[in-house]
């Protein structure tokens, strides 16, 4: 017989590091992998997510998940490594980005060029404002449906292009 008294165990806070890889759902047979390779403000995180596909059963070494093209690079938050959707796997030294440049308004019509760190500014005008990307922050299922689509899960939907990698 229950006593009926409800026992709520507080979930320990999840430590996310930069360098930290995780894994993704494809499908019941494939998994991807990710990896934190920054951090922007107090709660954001750059995400890398690497193209290549693995078998659900097979982990791959960290170093060569990281030696992989990276197929998508995405601001976002913790939601799925807090709600142990995606699962961290480990931690390894970041590889090369090719981080983007974004465009901030500081005033009506004046824009100035950040770094992905927010901290290196420059003036910017004309036709270089028109080139650079606004930075958003996206939900990780975006990031996440985006991966499986690139794996032929779902469709792809223009919103996944702006998180296509751009570099090497």
């Amino acid at each position: 017989m229950s006593s009926g008294i409800i026992v709520h165990v507080p979930r320990t806070r999840l430590r996310l590091n930069v360098g930290d890889v995780f894994r993704l759902t494809i499908d019941t047979a494939r998994v991807g992998y990710g990896q934190i390779v920054g951090r922007y403000g107090r709660s954001a995180y750059y995400f890398a997510i690497f193209e290549q596909p693995h078998e659900s059963k097979h982990e791959p070494e960290l170093a060569n998940i990281v030696r992989g093209q990276i197929a998508l690079l995405a601001l976002s938050l913790d939601a799925l490594l807090y709600h142990r959707e995606w699962e961290v796997v480990g931690n390894t030294t970041v590889p090369p980005i090719e981080w983007p440049t974004y465009k901030e308004a500081v005033a009506p019509d004046v824009c100035e060029a950040v770094d992905h760190t927010g901290t290196e500014r420059r003036p910017v005008e004309g036709l270089d404002v028109e080139g650079l990307p606004f930075r958003s922050v996206v939900a990780p299922i975006r990031v996440q449906n985006a991966f499986r689509a690139l794996h032929g899960v779902g469709d792809w939907d223009e919103a996944y292009d702006e998180l296509r990698y751009r570099g090497r």
